[in-house]
Formats: C-alpha cells, sequence, structure tokens
C-alpha cells in the first residue's frame, strides 16, 4: 500500500542485486534507484519481487522503452 522504499526493503534490494540491473551496466547500489517493475500506480507492490535496481540513465531508459523484467528472490532479467 506504500510507494516507498523502506531502509530495510532497500537493503534487501542491494544485497540482491548488487548493482544497476541493466544487461551490461554494473553501477554500484549507491547510484541506483529502487525501480517497480509493474508500476505501483498499476498496482504493482512495493516488494522485493517487483523491485530491482537501476541507474537513473537506465531507469529513464527503461520507462521510455516501457521494458518489463523476471524477478526471483536470486536476480533480475530483464527483456530488452
Amino acid at each position: 500500500t506504500k510507494r516507498l522504499v523502506t531502509p530495510a526493503l532497500l537493503a534487501a534490494l542491494w544485497a540482491r542485486d548488487k548493482a544497476c540491473t541493466f544487461p551490461n551496466c554494473g553501477r554500484p547500489p549507491q547510484w541506483t534507484d529502487a525501480h517497480h517493475v509493474k508500476h505501483w500506480i498499476q498496482g504493482g507492490p512495493t516488494a522485493l519481487l517487483n523491485l530491482a535496481l537501476l541507474c537513473g540513465y537506465h531507469h529513464t531508459w527503461v520507462h521510455q522503452h516501457d521494458l518489463t523484467a523476471t524477478v526471483t528472490a536470486h536476480d533480475v532479467t530483464w527483456q530488452t
């Protein structure tokens, strides 16, 4: 029911993703945002299995190109 990522959830994202999850990027987690794979406004939950770390550049890219990803407890795979 909340859009913003809690500190605990952000720590879990950093531990799982370790960097920007866009293929071949790897910018460190300090340079990333938590992205809702299924948009929050469309009912996507603010939960680990619906979030992925993206750097600012790739966060914009994903929105501009309406990309989606498969998220598991261990990784994120983008459909590019």
